[in-house]
């Protein structure tokens, strides 16, 4: 196993990704197929739009997500999907729910 290190981690880096507000809960509707602007509105308690702008705007940015619009008669109609990084970084949120199914549910249960 690499030996990792407090500055430059990349462990640091790639969970930097889930810092703002949403941005889980953004990344895991779109890696199970809600990919549309107001399907996300809808589906995320409590969002609001300028948020959702924000995270999504950056997941472009970090090459996560890409952005289509669609030929569509007003309203305009965006579709957001997974690029290959962003297909990548669903595999390490998936082992992270398996590793949390393993380890912490039971913590979890013991607590209450």
């Amino acid at each position: 196993m690499a030996k990792l290190e407090f500055f430059n981690c990349p462990v640091k880096e790639t969970l930097a990704l889930f810092k703002g507000k949403y941005a889980l809960d953004i990344l895991t509707q779109i890696f199970n197929g809600t990919n549309h602007y107001g399907q996300l509105l809808r589906v995320i308690p409590e969002i609001n739009s300028r948020i959702l702008a924000q995270r999504l705007r950056e997941f472009e940015n970090e090459d996560i997500v890409s952005r289509e619009i669609l030929d569509s008669n007003p309203p305009m109609s965006i579709r957001y999907a997974l690029t290959e990084k962003g297909r990548a970084l669903e595999k390490i949120v998936a082992e992270m729910v398996i590793w949390h199914e393993k380890y912490e549910a039971d913590s979890i249960t013991k607590k209450n």
